[in-house]
């Protein structure tokens, strides 16, 4: 029942019925009490859905809601701490945690879980997890992050290795980095596996590297009509559901209206996506409107 509680409000967030602001907080003040694992997962879901539009109002400079993020990054580090050894609430919470982590405060927890500074009892440390604090870290440049790189890098070579490296690396908000590994994508000048690829164009424009992406927009829809000429259909759908020019506005919305509009010839693994980011689009303006009539 409670499932069906908090699937039915989650819904009415992303169909800009209820606020983001008033499911995060009402959320904020319920997860912590929660139970039941399914309910609290379903909870800490719809809670990142809910953040990512109090995100993009803060970016816009719509409202500032830095101290309601914060709030939640210092709740899941709460959560956390209290779980017990070992159990899936404990796993839960800490994926969790390094997820929404991105102030100084919270990332140099991030640095000290790497180092074997911060611990929880119960829970390892693996290769997989030191990745992503290293991703996390190199994502906001936060502290020695090129060091750390280059650390782990020496000590993990394996294929996934050289992966989760490649993926640090490109997730920095630098725009030779951009330039550089867009390039690769493009060109392919080493014969990358479309497996390495997407680890690539997963990390190339985070939500926050706005200005980032902005400045290769154009170099991005002209590639996806290369794309759609040729018979790579798989590097096509990736290239589009990755790296499709989007953002949370008008403008972006009506470029997409205009993109499909003037490329009658788009196969069917590009004009699904480039639908589907439109009607996001929409919902995500929609959102943004309630929370602005809320302030």
């Amino acid at each position: 029942m409670r499932l069906m509680l908090w699937q039915s409000l989650s819904d009415s967030v992303n169909d800009a019925n209820l606020s983001a602001e008033k499911f995060v907080a009402f959320a904020i003040a319920n997860i912590k009490d929660e139970k039941d694992y399914n309910v609290a997962r379903k909870i800490a879901n719809s809670l990142t859905s809910a953040l990512y539009y109090l995100t993009k109002a803060t970016h816009l400079k719509q409202h500032d809601y830095s101290a309601r993020y914060r709030e939640v990054e210092d709740l899941y580090l709460t959560l956390l701490q209290k779980a017990e050894a070992g159990s899936d609430f404990q796993k839960l919470w800490y994926q969790r945690y390094v997820r929404v982590s991105k102030s100084n405060l919270h990332l140099a927890n991030l640095e000290n879980i790497l180092q074997g500074e911060m611990n929880f009892d119960g829970l390892t440390i693996d290769q997989d997890k030191r990745w992503t604090l290293i991703q996390k870290i190199n994502r906001y440049h936060y502290g020695d992050y090129q060091t750390l790189l280059s650390a782990e890098k020496a000590q993990d070579n394996s294929d996934k290795g050289v992966k989760n490296a490649i993926y640090a690396e490109v997730l920095r908000p630098e725009a030779k980095i951009k330039d550089k590994w867009l390039k690769v994508v493009i060109n392919n000048p080493d014969k990358l596996k479309l497996s390495t690829l997407r680890y690539v164009m997963w990390g190339l424009f985070p939500l926050e590297q706005k200005a980032l992406s902005i400045a290769s927009k154009a170099e991005r829809f002209e590639h996806i009509l290369q794309l759609n000429k040729g018979s790579d259909l798989v590097m096509l759908e990736a290239f589009t559901a990755y790296l499709l020019p989007r953002e949370c506005n008008t403008q972006s919305e009506q470029e997409l209206a205009t993109f499909i509009e003037q490329n009658k010839n788009l196969k069917p693994q590009v004009l699904k996506t480039v639908k589907a980011s439109h009607q996001t689009i929409g919902r995500c303006i929609k959102a943004l409107e309630l929370l602005k009539g809320a302030i």
